[in-house]
């Protein structure tokens, strides 16, 4: 067997954290601690902690109360899986010591003397509860409670890890686990088999065996019956034999036997009770190692398997009707009616459990070999670097969980759950759609299958899809989450601050402004000058301030103008502007010049007429 690192104990242990609440002066955490009174316990009858033991339970440290360590109708798989997570007490060297396993939930111990809850696929400690006590057996789990023995026998609630009761104190120490028979649960303790009533707590009964407390005695049950073993010096004169089966209702001894030497065991299974005697060398030893196996109800002999203690034996473990175990650098597999020789395969290693067909063997340094149960062959090897301990462990969800040195592994198929992230389109405007994009999203191991969102922070996902969109109502800041779920139903959730702006307001465009056309630039005020037309000569008039000049005939008049139905042309004419004798074009001051120039000429014009008629009466 392989040989055990056991840390250094600490003489008191830090206060247990969790629902579990703190450390009881006798061991554990009290009702008080945990919130249920352990004066008012729950009852309930006839529990057992191998009934319905599927694929998701793994219901004491052996898989069952006869210690078999195998668990039938699964298939694990052991291609391409990983160790996924570890527990363990705040020293660097935590030595985990065994599991249970219910409902999704690993229930371990470690020498530090802590029972932990362990989520079985995250490895979150759900609660935990230490104990000031020599030894911390593995729980066994039933369906409402998980039962640990430290000092005395403690009953928590499955799920939150209240204390539902506490036995009386019985022994300091103990191996295995509590075994559960009906409505009465055993445990073996200082050599003293102690059952206390499984509903209340109440203690019913002692059993001592004369001998010693070994490291692989263990207590088993096989539905009718109690059996335990205790180690003996064989220099020594005992009473009574060193392995006994007892009536559960009062702990009568139903048949005893076994060898005067070091033990372990026993193991019930399939009718049949097996136990082995560690031979060892020296003058009162045998220097040989024997399995034994004996009828379960009557402690008749069956068969042993006998071999020299130097080639030893380990404990065996039944997997249907072969007891299978390592012998020297071999497994080996025995019928467990005939004790024949099944099948032998070289390999230095020894079974510490089975699952299905297959046989899980720890090894200090070398993690976890993994053996057929059929023939004995190598299959694959897990965790290579890891010191898993030679007995111990166990499988349920697909998932392995193993004690080792450092603390208590989980191997299997672990989902890395996906990521969470999104962006919108900026500027967000009230009262518009706004695009959101998750596709930023990720998942390492696989692919987000489904995107969640909630736009108005009520807890609620109202849409769905990578690129939705949505309409805020009115301008301000919003808290928008995302969720989004992978290929394993694993999820994430992310939340964001999203910006909402007010919607900019329109505003009409300006009129367009026509751009003029040249404008005609006004002449100064015409200045009457001499004309010449036709010969005629102007002279000045009396009085007057301007040259006139005289009409001749022919209507010509000075300057080289003409009349003609009162209107004049000339040098003193205004010119319309270019392009034709339409409308004067321009803006209004223009305009405004050009009609002020064009009176003043008019007026000029007619003052000149006037003096040239006002002469003309006076000759």
């Amino acid at each position: 067997m392989a040989e055990r690192w056991d840390p250094s104990r600490r003489d008191v242990l830090a206060t247990a954290v969790g629902l579990a609440g703190g450390v009881g002066a006798s061991g554990a955490a009290t009702g008080a601690d945990t919130g249920r009174s352990s004066e008012t316990p729950r009852a309930v009858a006839g529990e057992r902690a191998t009934d319905s033991a599927g694929d998701g339970r793994w219901p004491s440290h052996r898989y069952d109360g006869g210690n078999a360590g195998h668990k039938s109708g699964v298939d694990p798989t052991v291609e391409d899986i990983e160790v996924g997570w570890s527990v363990g007490g705040e020293r660097d060297r935590v030595a985990g010591e065994g599991v249970a396993i219910a409902d999704g939930t690993a229930h371990v111990v470690d020498d530090d003397r802590t029972l932990r809850a362990v989520d079985l696929e995250t490895g979150e400690v759900t609660w935990q509860a230490g104990f000031d006590a020599d030894t911390v057996s593995v729980p066994t789990v039933t369906e409402t409670k998980v039962l640990c023995y430290a000092d005395r026998l403690w009953a928590f609630e499955i799920g939150t890890g209240a204390v539902e009761w506490r036995g009386e104190p019985a022994g300091d120490r103990t191996n295995g686990s509590p075994a559960v028979v009906g409505g009465t649960v055993a445990v073996l303790a200082s050599a003293t088999v102690t059952a206390y009533d499984l509903s209340t707590g109440e203690r019913q009964w002692d059993r001592t065996i004369e001998g010693s407390m070994g490291q692989s005695n263990f207590i088993a049950a096989d539905g009718d019956r109690f059996y335990a073993g205790v180690d003996r010096d064989p220099s020594d004169d005992y009473e009574g034999e060193s392995v006994v089966a007892l009536d559960p209702s009062d702990g009568s001894v139903v048949w005893s036997g076994g060898p005067t030497s070091e033990l372990f065991g026993p193991i019930a299974a399939d009718g049949a009770v097996l136990y082995g005697l560690d031979g060892q060398d020296g003058p009162y030893y045998s220097g040989v190692d024997i399995l034994y196996c004996v009828e379960a109800d009557s402690g008749e002999h069956r068969w042993e398997l006998e071999v020299d203690h130097d080639v030893g034996l380990s404990i065996p473990v039944v997997v249907d009707s072969r007891v299978v175990l390592g012998v020297g650098d071999e497994l080996h597999a025995v019928g467990l009616e005939s004790g024949i020789t099944r099948w032998e395969h070289a390999a230095s290693v020894s079974p510490s459990f089975a699952a299905g067909d297959l046989l899980f063997c720890g090894g200090f340094g070398t993690g976890l070999d993994v053996h057929s149960a059929e023939n004995g062959e190598r299959v694959t090897q897990l965790a290579s670097d890891l010191h898993v301990w030679g007995d111990g462990g166990g499988y349920a969800d697909g998932t392995l969980v193993v004690p080792a040195e450092s603390g208590t592994y989980a191997i299997g198929e672990f989902n890395d759950p996906p990521s969470a992230a999104f962006d919108y389109e900026r500027p967000a405007y009230a009262g518009r759609e706004t695009q959101f994009d998750g596709t930023s999203s990720s998942d390492g191991d696989g692919s987000v299958e489904r995107y969640e969102w909630d736009f108005d922070a009520d807890g609620e996902f109202e849409k769905t899809g990578e690129r939705p969109t949505h309409a805020f109502d009115l301008p301000g800041e919003f808290e928008v989450t995302l969720r989004v779920t992978d290929d394993f139903g694993a999820t994430d959730v992310t939340t964001e601050t999203v910006v909402v702006e007010r919607a900019p307001t329109d505003t009409p465009t300006d009129t367009p402004t026509r751009t003029p056309n040249d404008s005609p630039t006004p002449t100064d005020s015409p200045t009457p000058t001499e004309a010449s037309a036709g010969g005629a000569t102007g002279t000045p008039a009396a009085g007057g301030d301007g040259a006139a000049t005289t009409p001749t005939s022919g209507g010509v008049v000075a300057g080289g103008g003409t009349e003609a139905g009162g209107g004049a042309s000339g040098s003193n004419a205004i010119s319309p502007s270019s392009g034709g004798g339409g409308p004067i074009g321009g803006d209004a001051p223009t305009r405004l010049a050009v009609f002020v120039a064009a009176i003043s000429a008019a007026l000029s014009t007619a003052y000149v007429a006037l003096r040239r008629l006002n002469d003309g009466g006076e000759r």
